[in-house]
């Protein structure tokens, strides 16, 4: 029988010790509700994408610290580290490039992952588990993404071993998602909840030239 908590210090105990033992828990984002597991463990990210009903070798997006990026991550250049830190934690993805051969199961044949950072409740799961989390939004393929508890219930029941419930409807408006693989930075979304204009706020009071739309 799956769980429903409240958000506390316990319950992200409890939730990394589920991540820890290969389970799958449903979290609520800044944006939709979503279903996140230990990012290296290969049955969990399988399972994940199983309950999602989702193709073996669609690639996950992942949660990481900021300060443990640069393990995992090529930052092209101390500019880029400076946005990074600027911006997270916060309603931006970065579509960066992957040290080594890592995550070849939540991220299949590409050197690409998309990575999170934000200040909800991924984090509290994110630093109870002590490892970097694949993520997802809590839906069945191609029907709406969940942006209540009920609705994300309504999806994965049993399947999933607990809900962490923020008593709040999400959002649903998605994230900024910057590339900074190359020279130049690609705006590849750019979300309401946190808009160019807004993020140019925020680099330039950090002393950072604001990015273009190319």
């Amino acid at each position: 029988m799956y769980k429903v908590l409240k958000p506390c210090a316990e319950t992200y105990k409890l939730a990394g010790e589920a991540i820890k033992r290969g389970k799958v828990i449903v979290v609520p984002t800044d944006a939709v509700y979503a279903v996140v597991c230990d990012a290296f463990n290969k049955e969990a990210v399988e399972r994940l994408r199983e309950i999602r009903q989702s193709p073996q070798d669609k690639p996950l997006s992942l949660i990481i610290d900021k300060k443990d990026i640069d393990k995992y991550c090529h930052i092209k250049n101390e500019t880029y580290k400076s946005i990074i830190d600027a911006l997270l934690p916060g309603k931006v993805s970065f579509l960066v490039n992957k040290k080594g051969d890592i995550f070849t199961d939540a991220v299949p044949n590409s050197d690409a992952i998309c990575i999170f950072w934000q200040d909800n409740e991924t984090k509290g799961v994110y630093e109870e588990s002590g490892t970097v989390l694949a993520i997802s939004s809590a839906n069945k393929a191609g029907l709406p993404e969940a942006i209540t508890l009920e609705q994300a219930i309504s999806f994965f029941e049993d399947e999933v071993e607990l809900f962490i419930d923020s008593g709040e409807e999400r959002g649903n408006k998605g994230t900024t998602q910057l590339d900074i693989r190359n020279d130049s930075i690609s705006i590849m979304r750019e979300s309401p909840m946190f808009p160019l204009v807004e993020i140019n706020k925020v680099l330039e009071a950090k002393g950072i030239p604001a990015l273009r739309k190319v």
